[in-house]
């Protein structure tokens, strides 16, 4: 506040605005006190204009931002760590967010376990009683049951 009072134009200076010579001091409307506040307010922290206004909404219906900054700053200590419990959740919400979910990975494992990549599996071969390694199901899978003739009808694979 006492910045910007600083610098509010007087009479007695020499500066001109828009090529017209000051005539009267000028003084603080209430408009510029609730801009400053605002101003103060965002350089403290981005998000304390928002909290305030959850805070103080009520009060703000019948006061100005200007008016109720004493009661805004006795709690500036209070909504500042409400503001860091909250920027700290968002992070810990986005770095756990970052990674799946641990049963999913298990699970995941099991599988790699289970069925590892290089030995291909083909259904066909299977029901034959073939070894698996002896075809893939991308090698057959253009291949219809009729024409491989080597299974028996009742060995032929579910789907």
């Amino acid at each position: 506040m006492a910045f910007v009072e600083d610098n509010l134009l007087r009479r007695d200076t020499q500066i001109t605005h828009h090529g017209s010579a000051i005539v009267e001091d000028e003084e603080m409307t209430p408009s510029l006190e609730n801009f400053v506040v605002l101003t103060w307010l965002r350089l403290i922290h981005t998000d304390l204009p928002k909290l305030v206004k959850q805070r103080y909404g009520t009060e703000l219906r019948s006061r100005t931002l200007s008016s109720i900054k004493p009661e805004v700053s006795q709690a500036l200590d209070s909504l500042l760590e409400e503001l860091r419990n909250s920027d700290d959740a968002k992070v810990m919400r986005a770095a756990t967010s970052n990674f799946p979910a641990k049963s999913k990975f298990v699970h995941e494992e099991k599988l790699k376990l289970s069925y590892p990549r290089s030995i291909k599996s083909c259904p066909l071969c299977k029901a034959a009683g073939r070894p698996t390694a002896t075809s893939s199901a991308s090698a057959l899978s253009y291949r219809t049951v009729t024409e491989n003739t080597w299974l028996k009808p009742d060995k032929l694979p579910e789907y």
